[in-house]
């Protein structure tokens, strides 16, 4: 998957989770993409957060899982599991994470960052 432009960063978690998706599944119609449940797959995420508070107190940790989640079209917990549609089966198939944040440049200021899904090469 190439390189896709997430939204910005939104404290209520599943409505970024769903946008996050509805952005993912455009660029996966246009591409014509899959991934297959046997499928190693490699996760890069570049975070722009607007605001500096943002960018100290927001783990990485969280801000992946939210966003993996959104991979697999998860929008509830474990008690109300709500599923949409899914670039991965499962995000157990994901070998290799990067996440960074940082401030937006100023040519993507009204981004929330990069999201690259690729196969993995082990």
């Amino acid at each position: 998957m190439a390189r896709r432009t997430l939204p910005p960063y939104q404290p209520k978690r599943m409505a970024w989770r769903r946008e996050i998706n509805a952005r993912v599944q455009e660029r996966r119609r246009a591409l014509k993409l899959s991934y297959r449940k046997d499928d190693k797959l490699a996760v890069s995420i570049r975070l722009y957060l607007q605001r500096p508070g943002h960018r100290s107190m927001m783990d990485v940790d969280n801000c992946a899982k939210q966003i993996v989640d959104a991979l697999q079209g998860r929008f509830g917990g474990t008690k109300k599991k709500k599923y949409g549609k899914r670039l991965i089966p499962n995000d157990s198939q994901v070998w290799r994470l990067i996440v960074e944040k940082m401030p937006p440049p100023k040519q993507a200021a009204d981004s929330g960052g990069r999201l690259t899904v690729t196969k993995h090469s082990a």
